[in-house]
C-alpha cells in the first residue's frame, strides 16, 4: 500500500482504542480484522476509485446486549472513532 497508510491508520486505530480504555474503561471484546482490495471498477463497489488504489478495510465485531446502557456506549463509541472516518 502507498506510504504505509495502512499501517498508520492501524496505529491510530489502536491508540484511540487504548484511549478509550484508559477513560472510559471500554474495550472492544471482539476481533479487529484487516482485508485488503484491489481496485474495483463497480461503481457501487467501497474499493471503487479511478486511481487504481489498493484499498485496506479495518473489520471490529463489537458485541453487545440491548439495553439502556447501549445507547450511551454507541454515543462513547461515535465520539471516539467519528475523527476516523
Amino acid at each position: 500500500m502507498k506510504d504505509d497508510n495502512h499501517l498508520n491508520a492501524v496505529d491510530a486505530l489502536l491508540g484511540t482504542l487504548k484511549e478509550m480504555y484508559d477513560k472510559q474503561k471500554l474495550y472492544v471484546n471482539g476481533p479487529l480484522s484487516l482485508r485488503f482490495s484491489s481496485p474495483l471498477s463497480q461503481f457501487l463497489s467501497m474499493a471503487n476509485n479511478d486511481e487504481g488504489i489498493p484499498t485496506c478495510y479495518v473489520e471490529m465485531a463489537i458485541l453487545y446486549h440491548v439495553s439502556l446502557f447501549v445507547c450511551s456506549l454507541l454515543n462513547i463509541y461515535l465520539f471516539y472513532f467519528s475523527p476516523l472516518t
